[in-house]
C-alpha cells in the first residue's frame, strides 16, 4: 500500500536523527518507532476526532510543528505528530482525508460523543 505522506520525526533542532517515522495512507495514519524493538501503531482516519496544530518557541526557530490528534482509538487515544516541517499542509491534508474516510465509513462526528 502506497503512502500519501511520509516524514521522519526531527530533533528539536530539525535534524532527522530519530527512530520515529510517520505515514499517512488513504484510510489510516501510522507511527513506526524504535530501533531495536520496533513498534507500529495504526489509527483509522475516521476515528480521529480533532486535529490541533502547535508550535513552541524552539520549533518556531527551526520551522517545526507538532500536530496533536484526539482519536476514539482504544490504543492510540491522543497522539502527537512531533517536530515535522510544513505542519499546516499536513493538517489540511489530514483533515481532508479524515472527512473522506468518515463519508466512506458512514461515520458522523456526533457518534464520538455520549449523547
Amino acid at each position: 500500500m502506497n503512502h500519501i505522506w511520509r516524514e521522519r520525526k526531527k530533533l528539536w533542532c530539525g535534524l532527522p536523527f530519530t527512530f520515529t517515522t510517520y505515514f499517512l495512507f488513504e484510510d489510516k495514519f501510522c507511527i513506526q518507532s524504535g530501533l531495536i524493538r520496533r513498534q507500529f501503531d495504526d489509527v483509522r482516519l475516521y476515528r480521529i476526532i480533532d486535529v490541533t496544530l502547535c508550535q513552541n518557541i524552539l520549533q518556531r526557530l527551526f520551522g517545526l510543528w507538532t500536530i496533536e490528534c484526539n482519536s476514539s482509538d482504544a490504543t492510540a487515544g491522543v497522539f502527537k505528530i512531533k517536530n515535522i516541517y510544513q505542519g499546516q499542509k499536513l493538517r489540511d491534508l489530514l483533515e481532508e482525508k479524515i472527512e473522506i474516510a468518515r463519508k466512506e465509513n458512514n461515520v458522523s462526528s456526533r457518534e464520538f460523543y455520549n449523547i
